[in-house]
């Protein structure tokens, strides 16, 4: 376990148990924990130290998945972006139908 990531420690150490040693794993039809969005991970102003964190780890342990790993973070960036886009249309179309006309 790496103390010394900030905010990704979890991830590198689930990451690297599975993909690195080997250890097995068992899906479980259960929710076991909850996650809670106002931590740290969900905040936007930590998406960089995220990015970074997890960079140097796949770099480390990794380095033939880093280009990939960025590639479709980069995809999933826009996907989040769009969606964000088409719910604000749709919102704003929603207000204007449901607004009282003056």
């Amino acid at each position: 376990y790496d103390e010394t990531l900030k905010i990704t420690s979890d991830w590198a150490f689930f990451l690297l148990a599975i993909n690195k040693y080997n250890y097995s794993y068992q899906h479980v039809k259960a929710f076991v924990s909850k996650f809670n969005l106002d931590g740290i991970c969900s905040h936007n102003k930590f998406k960089n130290t995220i990015a970074a964190e997890k960079a140097s780890i796949l770099k480390k342990y990794f380095p033939s998945f880093l280009d990939d790993y960025t590639e479709c973070e980069t995809a999933m960036d826009s996907l989040t972006k769009a969606r964000e886009q088409f719910g604000y249309r749709v919102h704003n179309k929603i207000k204007k139908i449901f607004s009282p006309r003056s």
